[in-house]
């Protein structure tokens, strides 16, 4: 595309902006219109808005027709993510959905391996066609969902927490009126503020290493640049491994106590980040088992903060704000992805790629210690 349009590496990023800023402000300040939407609905929608506006992508020739259509898709995806943390939410009791939602993350992970794959294989014909079979199928999907999913649960719904110690809990937990939905009622809420800020450090060092692991060990470690691109994967790997095991590691280890699994997954992650800084000189296999061991436990916590402790919250408030409360720790997770590629640059360029890595440490602590400012709210998530 980009040599058949003559674009330059800069309208590439801006075409990457186009989505990733829309995905992010949209989920920011609407994401909460999915709760009076409900799953059913907001995610039809979305699908079939997303499948529009990538079915005739590859049929424009203009930058700014592209942009625009990138901007559009990004807007539409973001109700996405919420409304599958609503809908799965009200599938499974609150004891299972550790497990549940783990399982049902690894989804980005498999559909992200899925879509390469698919686009290696179409970009071989044109890079025209490699958006039509995925728009179409997205299409034919959002049919499928508005017709055959069941329930669609909106608005505020009042959980039976009336009595005992539940009723105390929920009042140091919000403070709020239940009918508020709004992007400044809910970071009222307490745990909120400081799931905000850590999962915008902690999304911003996953896709540090998502975007820019292959041209660390390339530059930096003096690795080929097909030993760099499977040695990366293995951030990917222990992502998904994580993902699918934290739900195990909630239940099991840590007693359901969900900020303490994630408060010590995180610090996992950065002392593995640590002995990869310290360690790299020992060989290819002790690299690997450190970028595994880091993706599992950053890449681990995502479902834990961006679904199962948002439903935990909305359950302990009494209301059924779930989608408004995981769209906003998402979106605030994924205004780090818009900005890890200016600041990784930025750091690289001007100080070298350890540089990089002290910086990504850093992020890495630093939304350690808003997770360890929210434990003080752990036990009233407990007795939801």
């Amino acid at each position: 595309m980009a040599t058949e349009l003559g674009l330059a590496k800069f309208h590439l990023g801006i075409l990457d902006f186009a989505f990733l800023a829309p995905y992010a402000l949209t989920q920011i300040a609407f994401g909460s219109a999915v709760d009076q939407l409900g799953s059913r609905t907001a995610l039809s929608l979305t699908l079939l808005g997303s499948g529009l506006a990538m079915l005739s992508f590859g049929q424009w020739s203009q930058f700014g027709i592209l942009a625009l259509l990138l901007a559009i898709n990004g807007s539409v995806q973001a109700f996405g993510w919420p409304a599958c943390v609503k809908a799965v939410s009200h599938c499974f009791p609150p004891e299972k959905r550790t497990t549940y939602f783990g399982l049902w993350s690894t989804c980005m992970y498999v559909g992200g391996v899925g879509g390469t794959v698919l686009a290696v294989y179409l970009l071989s014909i044109s890079w025209r066609v490699a958006y039509l079979p995925q728009s179409i199928a997205t299409i034919f999907l959002s049919i499928i969902i508005f017709l055959f999913m069941p329930g669609n649960q909106t608005g505020s719904v009042t959980l039976p927490v009336s009595h005992g110690r539940n009723q105390s809990s929920a009042t140091a937990v919000t403070g709020q009126k239940k009918s508020q939905s709004g992007v400044q009622a809910l970071m009222k809420i307490q745990c909120i503020p400081e799931l905000c800020a850590a999962n915008f450090c902690i999304k911003l060092v996953r896709y540090c290493f998502f975007m820019w692991l292959p041209l660390y060990l390339t530059e930096q470690l003096r690795l080929s640049t097909s030993v760099a691109g499977l040695m990366s994967t293995s951030f990917e790997f222990g992502g998904f491994v994580g993902a699918c095991g934290s739900g195990f590691i909630v239940n099991t280890v840590f007693g359901g106590r969900m900020l303490t699994s994630v408060y010590t997954l995180l610090l996992g992650s950065g002392a593995a980040i640590v002995a990869f800084i310290t360690l790299s000189h020992w060989g290819t296999s002790i690299q690997v088992c450190l970028l595994f061991l880091a993706g599992a436990m950053n890449c681990g916590v995502d479902p834990l903060l961006t679904a199962t402790i948002p439903s935990a919250i909305a359950d302990v408030d009494g209301t059924d704000m779930k989608a408004g409360l995981a769209s906003l720790i998402n979106g605030m997770g994924s205004v780090g992805v818009i900005l890890e590629g200016p600041l990784v640059g930025a750091f690289a360029g001007r100080y070298g790629w350890n540089s990089c890595l002290y910086l990504i440490l850093v992020l890495s602590f630093v939304g350690v210690l808003f997770i360890r400012h929210s434990m003080r709210h752990q036990r009233n998530l407990e007795l939801s």
